[in-house]
């Protein structure tokens, strides 16, 4: 199929030899065009850039391919923003190094983007190393997040940067993805929907690739030792609170251009400083010894009847807890839970 919008597939690599072929492969092999295809490596310090070289040489079909290197390593943030200012396309569909692409990605991806979806994501497949399927990201019956609103309200965008793809206006209006926060997924979907819709494709159209060296805080989470717990509790709510920071003033961009009332930028800062009130709050409850956890847990449980969200204080404090002090618990509750609804 043949459509007259130009689309732009950016995979950025980095230290992934042994993953990226199949990574190039799956971007070659897309269905789409006019695609642009950008393969850009952020200084690797294997062989993952002469990987790419060699997958790309023998190509010679439909879409237009560039091939780049960093001249040092500059870290996921700020590659996208690089590589967006030579990116020429109206949509934009990012893509990893160790995850492959299905054929169909992005022309479902352009067919649900043409209704007008400011941002787009699917499912996708988790693979191990060695390509063996796991499961899926989501359930098949999880919508995601699309409405900005509710990402305020829970303090989370719902998506996973790995199956994204969004509109060029995002970047048009917003600018460069602030590099204070870990992964461009912290800030871009959440962008998408303060300009207007995001759409979810509960189909897989990405392999994501669980090799036990991913970026993200769950990745890590499952690798962690008890001991390493803390620390990364800790630096994934510190990261949490830059977030909502940065949110705010993503809101206020966003009401500058029109895109949502004053009415609503000050019901967002409102529920955002909310937000940020409880990430100090956990950060100091997650920093303190068992006896202190639980003193810290029940300041949480009493500042709660001030905040705009009670429930989701006490219920939010609780599950973080559970998650990095006492994962065993956790484990266990998980698994009575999922037996009750098998039941």
């Amino acid at each position: 199929m043949t459509d007259h919008y130009m689309v732009s597939m950016i995979l950025l690599a980095y230290n992934q030899e042994s993953f990226v072929a199949k990574a190039v492969s799956g971007a070659l092999a897309q269905t789409y065009s006019p695609l642009e295809i950008i393969i850009s490596d952020d200084y690797s310090v294997d062989r993952t850039f002469e990987e790419i070289q060699e997958c790309v040489k023998p190509y010679n079909g439909p879409h237009k391919v560039t091939v780049r290197q960093n001249l040092e390593n500059i870290g996921v943030n700020e590659h996208v923003n690089v590589v967006m200012r030579e990116a020429h396309g109206d949509l934009i569909i990012i893509a990893s190094g160790d995850d492959i692409s299905l054929p169909d990605r992005v022309s479902d991806i352009v067919d649900v983007w043409k209704t007008g979806a400011l941002g787009v994501y699917s499912n996708a497949i988790i693979i191990d190393a060695d390509g063996n399927q796991k499961n899926t990201i989501a359930h098949e019956t999880y919508a995601g997040l699309t409405n900005w609103k509710d990402m305020v309200q829970l303090g989370s965008h719902g998506s996973w940067g790995c199956a994204y793809a969004w509109d060029r206006k995002v970047f048009d209006v917003f600018g460069d993805v602030p590099l204070n926060v870990v992964g461009e997924d912290a800030s871009i979907p959440f962008r998408c929907a303060l300009l207007g819709t995001v759409s979810y494709l509960k189909q897989p159209l990405v392999l994501y690739r669980d090799h036990g060296k991913n970026l993200s805080f769950w990745a890590r989470l499952k690798g962690c030792h008890k001991k390493e717990m803390m620390t990364l509790s800790i630096e994934s709510l510190w990261q949490l609170l830059i977030h909502y920071e940065n949110w705010k003033d993503d809101a206020r961009v966003a009401y500058e251009h029109g895109y949502i009332t004053k009415e609503e930028l000050d019901w967002a800062v409102v529920l955002l400083e909310d937000h940020i009130r409880l990430k100090k709050e956990q950060m100091k409850m997650m920093g303190s010894g068992v006896p202190n956890l639980l003193l810290r847990f029940g300041i949480i449980v009493l500042k709660a009847c001030s905040s705009r969200q009670p429930a989701y204080w006490i219920r939010h404090s609780l599950s973080i807890v559970l998650q990095y002090r006492f994962p065993e618990c956790r484990r266990i509750l998980l698994k009575l839970k999922a037996r009750g609804q098998h039941a």
